[in-house]
């Protein structure tokens, strides 16, 4: 009896039969902040930001100063969430706590070019673009690419795996022309002397088509899973951070662009839900709902 009970706990066990080695342990719920009180939070960070940025919109060097600053401790909360979930997530496989840690080494990289990007544009009064900064920021498109791919991916039959390159090129190449339509294409025409500062604006579009990239990686090969909400809060944020990056950029090209306006809340928007992803998977683990992608998985297309 005592056997066959030890072995009905190795069957229901996450993981026990997915081929990936892990050190599993239980993660009680006691040991995890719950995951309500972590939407609560995300909610209430970006209502609190947003009714400043009407407070102040009279002001408009108070908010610069303020929609600069205020993602700071924003984005490092996500990289503790990201930290703490890839913790957690090593005592059930290191595969996933490596993923988990990239995503946040990535996300480290962003909140240190926020933090030189804000003193440059508060206190320095010198235009951030084109700066130190952007070798953070241009650093966190590949590495959150990586963390991404090192997430455990389902495996699909040949057809399946030629339907889903033919889904993911059409998604590309339309969002290639756009981006080139609109941003690139622009540049590259009105750009007197082709310089350096232009090389780095066109790459910027380029590090959103990576993010695209993973999108599509988790949406394809990632988000069958038992507990999606993790993967799901991933996508969001990736789209929320794309599409805010996106209409930014345009708006440089046009020279539109004003600080602290509505576009501005895309920015904590997005790290909220990249926060909120982390602080799922933590929930996940603590209900022993995560699991790693069998060898076979559901029919794709």
């Amino acid at each position: 009896m005592i056997a066959s009970r030890n072995a009905s706990a190795v069957r229901d066990c996450p993981g026990s039969n997915d081929g990936i080695e892990h050190d599993f342990m239980p993660v009680g719920s006691k040991w995890v902040f719950p995951f309500r009180y972590s939407l609560a939070i995300a909610a209430l960070i970006v209502m609190t930001y947003a009714l400043i940025m009407i407070f102040l919109k009279d002001d408009q060097e108070a908010l610069t100063a303020f929609s600069d600053l205020a993602l700071i401790p924003i984005n490092s909360m996500v990289v503790l969430a990201l930290l703490y979930a890839a913790a957690l997530s090593l005592r059930w496989s290191r595969k996933v706590y490596k993923s988990w840690l990239i995503l946040s080494l990535a996300t480290l990289c962003f909140t240190i070019g926020d933090a030189i990007w804000s003193y440059q544009e508060v206190f320095l009064k010198i235009d951030p673009f084109y700066s130190i900064a952007d070798i953070f920021f241009l650093a966190y498109y590949p590495i959150f690419l990586l963390g991404i791919f090192s997430l455990p991916s389902f495996e699909f039959t040949i057809r399946e795996r030629f339907k889903m390159i033919l889904d993911f090129g059409i998604v590309m190449i339309a969002a290639i022309i756009m981006f080139w339509n609109f941003i690139i294409g622009p540049i590259i025409h009105e750009s007197a002397n082709f310089d350096l500062s232009s090389i780095i604006f066109i790459i910027y579009p380029i590090g959103d088509l990576i993010l695209l990239t993973s999108v599509m990686e988790l949406l394809f090969r990632k988000i069958y899973s038992k507990e999606k909400t993790p993967f799901i809060f991933l996508a969001a944020g990736m789209i929320a951070l794309i599409i805010t990056d996106s209409i930014y950029l345009r708006q440089q090209v046009v020279d539109e662009y004003v600080a602290g306006r509505l576009l501005d809340l895309g920015w904590p928007i997005s790290y909220a839900m990249v926060g909120l992803a982390a602080m799922s998977q933590v929930d996940a683990l603590a209900k022993n709902s995560f699991n790693i992608p069998e060898t076979r998985q559901p029919h794709y297309g």
